[in-house]
């Protein structure tokens, strides 16, 4: 992890907005909202409270979560100490700025007396961990002003665990080596589309893009290429464009729809049967217009030829819209022609994947105080109730457990042999336990996905809660009433 470097806030006001950019991200002090400063001025004295906050995904569209970015966000967090220039910045941002609430005692106290480690421990659940809506994510404990401190940073695990889930849904669908992602010039930034990679095989092992940054940053990926309009443009003619691809190079994608897709086909299959001989790979990709019509015509078309190699004789479709689109054109293509669809069709799209309901809205995420520790004899379980339906919060220090292969949210104290916990200690006084594992990820969203898979049909499916947990329900609404 870069360090952020010694640096006044006179100097830093100097530099180029995108160099302002790219510093104010590396300064953890400064990654928090106003309103986290507002309250810990308010508490006063009391703001260094030992505390416990639990991140919940509230709401599912498709019933389930693949969860990731756990171990990316952490590390973003504790994977190197606080340092006294961050420190010494925010210090003189605060200053120049006149604004009086910021506890500078508190990170004084974390670079002083704890050598720059957070004085707190996360207990979470392994990336790649398939759960319901409403099940804990992962828990904080420590200095709760400093617990409170990084809730944007958690929240910002909505964005890969929507990415992975849907990769898990479209590879459940079509499967991982059917679908190509062509997203990188949909994200606002780089950053975010290299973000989406790695929970794209994470949750569904898709692993084809058409981003070069992204192959040189996660080399599990493969990149995968095709000619655009331009290209075609360029040329007099679609076929002289045409020809050109297939005779400089081994492998080819020919986009047909520059002027009239079904035209566009003929010419593309005429061409395939002239250079069949030579083993190279041409296949065809419609981009607009009735697809599921063009589809069938153009396997119909490779079927009259024998087109029917698995590597040679391939059709890709983009323009698509959603998971939905791609499940209706498949079982449309099933059932009207002879080729078999999952051997000689491919989809690509970009925005659906990494983009569309990609936001922590569409995950109603929740980074909630559940218990708040007083003293060694003195703990107090709290929540969050509200009017709206599933977005109580969860009391105490709940997390995730099987006991004889059922899910259950219990209480850390709970824990017994009989119980498997599913959360693991993964921050320890500030030291970070876990690295990014995008591989290791994908093999766990396999096999968790079994536990849940009946569950995650079953419109808004919760986990149970504990005997304990519904207690400490019971008693706090008690409490508040």
């Amino acid at each position: 992890m870069l360090k952020f470097p010694k640096l006044t806030y006179q100097e830093f006001q100097k530099l180029p907005q995108s160099e302002r950019q790219f510093l104010v991200t590396k300064n953890r002090i400064l990654q928090t909202d106003t309103y986290k400063r507002t309250m810990c001025h308010m508490k006063g004295s009391s703001f260094d409270t030992v505390e416990t906050y639990t991140l919940q995904f509230r709401s599912a569209e498709h019933g389930y979560f693949i969860v990731y970015g756990i171990a990316d966000q952490l590390e973003k967090i504790f994977g190197t100490p606080i340092s006294q220039e961050e420190l010494d910045f925010a210090i003189d941002f605060y200053q120049n700025t006149n604004n009086t609430y910021f506890n500078r005692e508190m990170w004084q106290d974390v670079i002083a007396k704890h050598k720059g480690f957070l004085p707190l421990d996360v207990m979470a659940l392994p990336d790649g961990t398939a759960i319901l809506p409403g099940d804990p994510i992962l828990s904080v404990t420590g200095l709760g002003e400093l617990a409170a401190h990084f809730e944007p940073e958690l929240h910002r695990i909505f964005y890969q665990t929507a990415v992975a889930t849907k990769s898990h849904l479209i590879s459940q669908t079509v499967g991982s080596n059917r679908f190509i992602e062509v997203g990188k010039r949909g994200t606002p930034n780089e950053l975010m589309h290299l973000q989406a990679m790695p929970a794209m095989y994470a949750g569904g092992g898709l692993y084809l893009t058409s981003n070069d940054a992204a192959v040189a940053c996660y080399p599990f990926l493969k990149d995968v290429g095709t000619i655009g309009h331009r290209f075609l443009q360029f040329f007099d003619s679609e076929e002289e464009a045409f020809r050109r691809a297939i005779n400089t190079t081994d492998f080819t994608v020919l986009l047909v729809d520059l002027k009239n897709s079904l035209q566009g086909i003929d010419k593309a299959i005429e061409l395939k049967k002239e250079f069949r001989s030579t083993g190279k790979k041409i296949w065809i990709r419609l981009d607009s217009g009735d697809i599921k019509e063009q589809a069938l015509y153009c396997l119909q078309k490779m079927a009259e030829h024998n087109f029917t190699d698995k590597s040679l004789d391939i059709l890709v479709i983009e323009d698509l819209n959603s998971i939905q689109e791609i499940q209706e054109i498949d079982s449309y293509l099933l059932a009207k022609q002879k080729l078999p669809v999952h051997n000689h069709v491919m989809y690509g799209a970009g925005h659906l994947l990494i983009i569309d309901n990609c936001t922590r809205h569409s995950t109603s995420s929740a980074y909630k105080l559940s218990q708040i520790h007083f003293s060694q004899n003195n703990i107090k379980p709290t929540m969050k109730f509200t009017d709206s339906l599933g977005k109580k919060s969860l009391p105490g220090q709940p997390i995730l457990a099987e006991i004889d292969g059922e899910r259950l949210i219990m209480q850390q104290s709970e824990l017994t042999e009989k119980a498997t916990s599913l959360f693991k200690t993964v921050v320890s006084n500030g030291k970070l336990k876990i690295k990014p594992n995008p591989k290791k990820a994908f093999e766990i969203s396999q096999t968790t996905f079994i536990a849940i898979s009946f569950q995650s049909k079953q419109t808004n499916q919760r986990t149970e809660l504990s005997e304990e947990t519904v207690k400490l329900v019971e008693q706090i609404a008690s409490f508040q009433q």
